[in-house]
């Protein structure tokens, strides 16, 4: 890919390949000095962006978590939405901004727990007298 870059001290475009810079690079310099003002003025160094995508890559990644419907509770088996509650108020079908992205009140399972998504186990857990099927 073509890349030039201007000197940020002379405003002289400089092509990427004959300075050493990449594609990729390029577009993460915030401030760049070539090499002959470099030279010229050694307290100027080539500035990188600080951005969240370099900064998110060092981060430990989060287990995405996800809910299991139960498959036996009241929750479980409406199929339609009642159009009355917060939730069905919010959505778009309804005329609501669609925001909260959840299901309606009446369909939302009583008995669900949290579960790992990269996990793929299945186990059955007793919970308040009632069989719910949660992975681990």
């Amino acid at each position: 890919m073509f890349v030039r870059r201007c000197c940020d001290r002379c405003n002289q475009w400089f092509h990427g390949d004959c300075i050493g810079v990449e594609a990729k690079e390029a577009s993460n310099i915030s401030c760049f000095y070539c090499p002959r003002c470099r030279e010229k003025h050694p307290q100027l160094v080539i500035v990188y962006k600080s951005d969240r995508a370099s900064a998110s890559k060092n981060k430990v990644k989060r287990r995405r978590r996800h809910k299991i419907a139960c498959g036996q509770c009241i929750g479980c088996f409406h199929t339609e939405d009642c159009g009355q509650c917060d939730t069905c108020k919010d959505m778009k079908k309804f005329g609501g901004p669609g925001r909260l992205h959840l299901k309606c009140r009446r369909r939302q399972c009583v008995g669900r727990g949290y579960v790992s998504s990269d996990d793929e186990s299945m186990l059955f857990k007793n919970v308040a007298n009632e069989v719910y099927r949660v992975r681990f």
